[in-house]
């Protein structure tokens, strides 16, 4: 069955490396791909589109594909994880293949007689380029077990699937086998850090998923961190006082918040305004705290006790605390053991509190307004894949949007001012409707002569993430313009980076 990239990330799984994924292909009856459906999609459209049926549909862990988060697939919850589901930003579909029991076509046939002259051999060269750990491996393979067999079926199947994508997307698509390297781990945080005068922060990564941080007072450390690649995630995108503070501190920024599937919680923040004594250790309860609370509204006063759940015996947010020696304060993951999933934490409230445990501000946990960011058609440079969230308010009587976003990855370290390139560190909404097709800025030119996007930037202050509040900008549209369009992200020389879109969530 041709599983062909049809202007979404799509990846094809051998299933040598998880017993599940093999055990979900039926000895060859059914094909088991990694589908980013952006929550557009269900697997039951995505098999249907290929002109088949979807049998099941399989969860993986943050940042993984072609891996399974269970031990067997009996132990799925289809419930939540089936065919018909369209709640999720990415899942391992496993499409039927009618009549045809045998693995599908081998990489000869799928490279035989391509319309522009494309051969098994440029595919197999492609592969061997692009992908490191493929250079000298040999098509067709020799070796029956090991290290040599896992690197000949990778192999095998990067030609399959680049001669089975667009001529366009060959390129990509062999990129994408890079993170199939049996020799190395799954991809995990990466950090940086430069020293200069007042805090050490220490992080030690275990597993995949699970990191403890330790800090205490003695020098200044910036840390920059490159996240493993992660999805559905939600967002505090602005904060209010808490009902009946008088604090003077008035917290702004934006908090990303994560369940990942072992049960902890990831957060992310860049805020600004805190108590500026936050910053050296504390002794009281709840002191320089960021945590989520129960409470779903910030309206009242009495938002009840910390969410834990029976089998963590001890409150997991007593140790989370800000550090404000820096403004803004810049946090790129911070795990929380809380276990909680997403469904849990959303429309819950995120609560800061000052040096003395007080509540002081605020703000409740909602979805973004764009879908998972991706690489701009085109660009060949070397930022990552752009990773955050949106927020687009729309004012639809004045023509007026108001933006909110918060980058943790993607964003050009130049920008800490912006560039005289046009567009330079620039967020703005293109008229286009598809990552494949982004069109052109986006305003009502008939009110509005110039066009109004490129003054509206990001800015890195000291570390990732970067966040901004309420960013307003005149365009003369009103939401049901916007609904649909993408949001395109400009490195400092005026280049796009990254693209999503826009889904405003129904009135």
């Amino acid at each position: 069955m041709d599983l062909r990239n049809t202007g979404r990330i799509v990846e094809q799984c051998s299933g040598d490396e998880d017993p599940v994924i093999e055990e979900a292909k039926a000895d060859g009856e059914n094909c088991v791909a990694y589908v980013r459906m952006n929550r557009q999609i269900s697997c039951a459209d995505f098999c249907e589109e290929r002109d088949s049926t979807c049998v099941m549909a399989i969860d993986q862990p943050n940042g993984q594909r072609c891996v399974s988060t269970v031990g067997s697939l009996g132990e799925i919850d289809t419930n939540t994880v089936n065919c018909q589901t369209k709640q999720f930003r990415d899942l391992q579909c496993v499409c039927s293949k009618p009549g045809n029991p045998a693995p599908g076509p081998t990489p000869e046939e799928a490279c035989a007689n391509l319309p522009d002259g494309f051969s098994l051999k440029n595919a197999a060269n492609l592969c061997r380029k692009v992908v490191d750990f493929l250079a000298g491996v040999a098509y067709p393979g020799t070796a029956t077990s090991g290290d040599a067999k896992a690197k000949e079926d990778i192999l095998r199947a990067c030609i399959l699937d680049v001669c089975s994508a667009e001529p366009e997307d060959r390129g990509e698509i062999a990129d994408n086998v890079n993170d199939q390297n049996p020799n190395e781990p799954p991809v995990e945080p990466t950090t940086t850090t430069t020293t200069t005068t007042t805090t050490t922060t220490t992080t030690t990564t275990t597993t995949t998923t699970t990191t403890t941080t330790t800090t205490t007072t003695t020098t200044t450390t910036t840390t920059t961190t490159t996240p493993a690649l992660v999805g559905d995630e939600l967002y505090v995108f602005g904060f209010g006082p808490y009902p009946g503070s008088s604090s003077p501190y008035q917290p702004q920024g934006v908090v990303e918040v994560e369940s990942l599937p072992d049960g902890t919680t990831r957060l992310a923040y860049s805020l600004t305004g805190l108590d500026p004594a936050c910053d050296g250790p504390c002794t009281g309860t709840n002191c320089c705290g960021i945590h989520i609370h129960e409470g779903r509204a910030v309206l009242f006063p009495d938002l009840p006790k910390l969410i834990t759940i029976g089998s963590i015996p001890q409150d997991p947010w007593l140790s989370v605390r800000y550090d404000s020696t820096t403004d803004p304060a810049n946090v790129l993951s911070e795990i929380v053991e809380a276990g909680l999933s997403n469904e849990e934490v959303l429309g819950r409230a995120v609560v800061i509190h000052d040096v003395t445990g007080a509540r002081i501000a605020c703000g409740i946990i909602e979805p973004s307004t764009t879908t998972v960011f991706e690489e701009f058609p085109g660009y060949n440079g070397d930022l990552p894949v752009t990773s955050g969230g949106v927020q687009v308010l729309s004012d639809d009587g004045d023509g007026t949007q108001t933006l909110s976003w918060i980058f943790t990855q993607g964003v050009d370290p130049r920008c800490t001012s912006a560039g005289p390139a046009a567009n330079s560190c620039s967020v703005q909404i293109f008229d286009g409707t598809s990552p494949d097709a982004p069109g052109n800025p986006y305003w009502n030119q008939g009110d509005i002569p110039q066009n109004p996007w490129p003054q509206v930037r990001y800015v890195i202050q000291g570390s990732l993430p970067t966040a901004v509040n309420d960013v307003e900008v005149t365009t003369g549209l009103t939401s049901a313009d916007l609904d649909g369009r993408v949001v395109v992200v400009y490195d400092y020389d005026g280049v796009p980076v990254g693209i999503a879109i826009i889904e405003l969530p129904e009135d």
